[in-house]
């Protein structure tokens, strides 16, 4: 009805009209909702606290009670249980002290009733009685409680955000409840953007095993691109998935959240992959914690994820150990990495990235190399048949994204499936050797996979006459297995001649201090200082470096007998160490 607010105030003031607020929607021969009274308490929530309770929590309940009349009102609170479900009163529970109220105010009063170790649906009733009060239709209200489920009981474990080949978008949840099964009768779920409406996932039962999945999609074109999917299926219309960023929430019948995840393209997935949660015991918006889909069929619908085992690899244990960025037009970029470990390793997920960010898939799938194995990661097939790798599992064609490797020289990264940084290498052009007139098409190789990868001196043009050595051992390979001897040089007598033959030699040393500052310098037979290879560098107890058989001015030395001294520090008890060796550079005689 159309009430009027004070009765000594005009009638045809349209600012003293308004609809009836009663919960009847009417007042006939009672005052007016809508006018104020003098006696007038108003019960305006019920709520408990926790406010999403679940099996076995202690509840506390909170009544907002107001004081809506003109007059300083008393009251008490009467609090009954609903056996029957009916919304009226049936035990009477707990009756409280008497409450004062001031005109206007309002209290949220605790009362001294508490449900114990909560365990099925509960319903009460609350009054508040006030004798004199004028409109007691407002004085009362209910509240349901029933336990639900904890954050996180069932997880969002799967997203096919960017489906490919008129595939359809869909969402995997997993029940990671060790021991009980799920009814998700009720449960919502939403996109967030730009659009967050609750869809209702299903009206009827519906369980899930523990460690069971359920496919939420969005059609059933879903059964055309995964028919092996034996796990149950839901066809609901839950929203638009980003391309770039969005994000997914589910709730169980009390529309409390259960899980939720605000994905960004940079985790992986797109392209017709899903995107993978690696573990069900961390959080869902931690990014490390998601990755592309590593199955061969783009997604693991209904079944464990082919991300779940990944393991966290320590740094160095592959290496970057040649790159092509330079190819000539019968040729393509490439970079060629090394597992150095003594184990297998899975590089599935792994990426290259650029200084920008930018990343390249080493393998889109799971895939291990064995120790001691090299890899390839190129842009364009042209060089598989160049180098006479036709039929190799080990070369990953990336096509038309290329690498784009600068010719100016650029930072290189190795990053593995969780984003954890493996080797990095900024590679020059000057690294280069300076003998070689033209240096298109001629890679740049590592003298040896164990040096450090970031020393110029580690690093020199492949001599092989194809201008690299993808797949296989470099041109420029040298190896020092002397490692009893204080201070040693492997090859030795070598030739510096780049003939791809004893090229470099790598001077091996042990020192008596785990930490020290090093100079080493080479000597002609006349004791004439030629070269200091490297002046107060930082050491640790053992070391290895490169002899190139350059002077000072990078000229090549003559053959013949040099002195190699090796001086070190050790900056807390400054004990100076002295090593010192002999090596022979040899020449081809004309």
């Amino acid at each position: 009805s159309l009430e009027r607010k004070e009765l000594n105030h005009s009638s045809t003031d349209s600012s003293n009209w308004g609809t009836a607020n009663h919960k009847i929607r009417t007042t006939p021969g009672k005052i007016n909702s809508l006018s104020k009274k003098d006696y007038d308490v108003k019960l305006s929530a019920v709520h408990t606290r926790p406010e999403e309770p679940v099996i076995g929590d202690d509840i506390s309940f909170f009544i907002n009670v107001q004081n809506t009349g003109k007059l300083n009102a008393d009251f008490y609170l009467n609090i009954f249980e609903d056996t029957d479900l009916d919304s009226l009163p049936d035990n009477l529970l707990l009756t409280t002290e008497n409450i004062r109220l001031s005109q206007g105010d309002s209290i949220n009063y605790q009362t001294g009733f508490i449900i114990k170790n909560l365990a099925s649906r509960k319903m009460y009733y609350v009054e508040a009685v006030y004798l004199p009060d004028q409109d007691t239709l407002n004085n009362s209200g209910s509240i349901e409680i029933e336990p639900g489920y904890l954050p996180s009981t069932i997880i969002i474990n799967e997203i096919m955000y960017a489906p490919g080949n008129g595939g359809t978008e869909w969402i995997e949840l997993l029940n990671a409840s060790p021991k009980d099964s799920v009814n998700i009768r009720d449960w919502f779920i939403s996109d967030v953007l730009p659009d967050t409406a609750k869809k209702i996932i299903t009206l009827t039962d519906e369980y899930i095993s523990p460690g069971g999945y359920l496919i939420i999609s969005k059609d059933s074109s879903f059964y055309n691109f995964y028919p092996q999917c034996n796990s149950k299926v839901k066809i609901v219309n839950f929203g638009s998935l980003g391309n770039q960023e969005d994000g997914i929430a589910i709730y169980d019948f009390r529309c409390a959240c259960i899980d939720s995840v605000f994905y960004r393209s940079t985790w992986g997935g797109n392209n017709g992959r899903s995107l993978e949660r690696i573990s069900c015991t961390v959080a869902a918006n931690d990014s490390g914690n998601w990755s592309s889909s590593l199955s061969e069929k783009m997604g693991t619908p209904g079944a464990a994820n082919s991300s779940v085992n990944l393991l966290s690899y320590p740094e160095h244990s592959v290496i970057i150990n040649e790159i092509m960025y330079d190819p000539a037009s019968d040729n393509s970029e490439y970079v060629e990495l090394v597992n150095i470990s003594s184990a297998p390793i899975n590089i599935g997920g792994w990426a290259i990235e650029d200084a920008n960010g930018n990343k390249i898939k080493v393998s889109e799938v799971n895939f291990s190399i064995a120790p001691q194995t090299f890899y390839v990661v190129a842009d364009d097939s042209l060089m598989v048949s160049k180098y006479s790798l036709n039929n190799s599992p080990y070369i990953e064609i990336i096509g038309n994204s290329g690498l784009g490797l600068s010719k100016d020289g650029e930072p290189v990264l190795l990053k593995d499936a969780k984003n954890n940084l493996i080797d990095s290498v900024y590679y020059y052009p000057a690294w280069q050797n300076k003998n070689i007139l033209s240096l298109k098409n001629i890679s740049l190789e590592k003298i040896n996979p164990y040096l450090n990868g970031n020393l110029s001196a580690n690093w020199s043009s492949s001599v092989n006459g194809a201008g690299g050595t993808p797949g296989k051992q470099n041109s420029i390979f040298t190896i020092n297995q002397n490692t009893s001897s204080k201070i040693s040089i492997s090859p030795n007598p070598f030739s510096p001649d780049n003939d791809g033959f004893e090229d470099f030699t790598l001077i091996n040393y042990q020192l008596t201090k785990t930490t020290s500052q090093i100079r080493i310098r080479i000597f002609d037979s006349r004791g004439y200082l030629v070269r200091t290879l490297t002046d107060n560098r930082p050491s640790g107890a053992n070391g290895s470096i490169v002899f190139n058989g350059l002077d000072g001015n990078n000229n090549p030395l003559r053959m013949g007998i040099y002195i190699v001294l090796l001086e070190a520090v050790n900056e807390n008890s400054g004990v100076l160490e002295t090593l010192k060796t002999v090596a022979v550079i040899a020449r081809k005689l004309n």
